[in-house]
């Protein structure tokens, strides 16, 4: 109880000293490089962990909630002004959605938002009529996809890093598709993709299939229980497990990650394991 009212309140204080900034931020077509009006510009925060020791020496930790949202829409040039908190983040930027476009996000320079915090003159009337702090640039469909080759039959987990270091892959126009070869049971590293930014892999944009062809549904996609099919298992940071198997098999693992993550190390740093794999 002293515990979480001490955690409380540290969030309470940090989120009271708080203070927005404005920032410029233009959204362009990544092909045309023309502006694009009538976007929405969103901000976006990666946020720090935050750990507190209690009166007993022990450790709460877990993400602070971060800044109050903020968004904006883009003028006839691209142009908007996001307002961007001060709150303690690893990472701030603008997220941005557009009819016609896939949504894509990036950061703001640190030094450039430290300059802007500076600068306590800066009016929010007039700022566009000066460069961009943030340029956010936006692709139309098709999204990109990675699709994983698995060994035909296999059953049990998939770890996949994009981590930093690791290699960048260009898209291909339509339907933008990278195929990756997976070795498992080790984790597998994952490439970047390059669409005019390089973008993390995410869950979402994962698909599969065995080496002979054979698609693998994903769990999205609402298989039967029964299924054999491509279940998100758990997700840290450039971290994913995945897991081929039947819902059965996939609550078993995702019962090993309990609150707050604190067992997705051990999943992901298990002792590898001979693949299953069954004839089809």
């Amino acid at each position: 109880m002293i515990r979480a009212a001490t955690l409380l309140a540290l969030c309470l204080v940090l989120s009271a000293c708080q203070s927005f900034y404005p920032v410029r931020v233009q959204v362009l077509d990544a092909e045309t490089q023309k502006p694009i009006p009538g976007a929405t510009v969103e901000g976006d925060y990666m946020m720090t962990e935050l750990s507190v020791a209690d009166v007993y020496g022990e450790l709460i930790f877990g993400y602070t909630a971060g800044p109050k949202p903020t968004s904006a829409t883009t003028d006839d040039r691209g142009l908007a002004v996001l307002p961007l908190s001060d709150y303690s983040a690893r990472t701030r930027g603008a997220r941005v959605h557009a009819d016609g476009y896939l949504t894509s996000a990036a950061n703001i320079a640190p030094a450039r938002f430290d300059q802007i915090r500076r600068d306590s003159n800066r009016s929010e009337a007039t700022p566009t009529n000066n460069p961009p702090d943030l340029i956010v640039r936006l692709f139309r469909p098709p999204h990109f996809t990675l699709q994983l080759v698995i060994p035909d039959g296999f059953r049990g987990l998939l770890r996949l890093d994009s981590s930093s270091p690791t290699t960048t892959v260009a898209l291909p126009p339509n339907p933008r598709i990278v195929e990756v070869p997976v070795h498992p049971p080790g984790p597998e590293k994952l490439p970047l993709y390059y669409l005019g930014n390089a973008h993390a892999v995410t869950p979402e944009h994962i698909t599969a299939r065995y080496a002979n062809g054979t698609s693998i549904p994903r769990d999205e996609d609402s298989p039967a229980d029964g299924a054999i099919a491509l279940r998100p298992i758990g997700r840290r940071d450039s971290r994913a497990i995945f897991l081929v198997g039947n819902l059965t098999e996939a609550r078993a693992a995702r019962n090993q990650i309990r609150e707050l993550s604190t067992d997705f190390d051990a999943l992901w740093n298990a002792t590898p394991t001979k693949p299953t794999t069954r004839p089809r």
